[in-house]
C-alpha cells in the first residue's frame, strides 16, 4: 500500500458516512487475523492500516486471503474476515446484507473427486504446502452482525 491507495482508501471509508463499508484485499491487516503477525502474512507492520480504517464511522468489514487459514476477529469496530486457499479447505464465504443485517457464512464443497483432484494438483505445485490448520475454528466459518447493535455473533 503507497501513499495515494491510502489517501484512496481513507477518503471512501469518510465518504461513506455510517453505512457499511466493505474492504476486499488480498492481504490482511498485520495482528488482526490468524498468522497476521507472521512474515509477509501481511500488509506490512508499518504502514498503519488501523489509523486508515478508524476514519471509518459506522460498521466496516474487511475481507482477506493470503494466509490460508479461516479466521474471523474483530478490532477498532471492524470485522476481519480471512477466508482459507481452496486448495486447504475448498469453501468460498457468502455475504449477505438484508433487513438490516450482515451474514457471512462459508460453505464447504464436499465433493470427494474434487478432494482428490486437489490433492494431486497441490503435490505437485512447487512452494505450496498444506496449512493444516486451515479449517479455523467454528468461530471462524460464521458472522451475524446486526448492523443497529455493536455486537456480532461468530460461529
Amino acid at each position: 500500500m503507497d501513499t495515494e491507495q491510502l489517501e484512496w482508501l481513507r477518503a471512501q471509508l469518510e465518504a461513506s458516512g455510517d453505512k457499511p463499508a466493505f474492504v476486499f484485499a488480498h492481504h490482511p491487516v498485520h495482528a488482526t487475523t490468524s498468522r497476521s503477525t507472521l512474515d509477509k502474512l501481511s500488509i506490512h507492520p508499518d504502514i498503519d492500516m488501523m489509523a486508515v480504517l478508524k476514519a471509518k464511522k459506522g460498521p466496516g468489514f474487511y475481507f482477506c486471503g493470503h494466509n490460508h487459514a479461516n479466521s474471523i476477529a474483530l478490532q477498532n469496530g471492524w470485522h476481519f474476515i480471512q477466508t482459507a486457499a481452496c486448495l486447504d479447505i475448498p469453501a468460498f464465504r457468502v455475504v449477505e446484507l438484508q433487513n438490516g443485517q450482515v451474514s457471512i457464512s462459508l460453505v464447504e464443497l464436499n465433493d470427494e473427486e474434487l478432494h482428490e483432484q486437489i490433492s494431486r494438483f497441490h503435490t505437485k505445485m512447487r512452494g505450496f504446502t498444506p496449512f493444516p490448520e486451515a479449517r479455523g475454528e467454528a468461530a471462524d466459518w460464521s458472522l451475524t452482525v446486526r448492523l443497529d447493535e455493536t455486537t456480532a455473533k461468530m460461529g
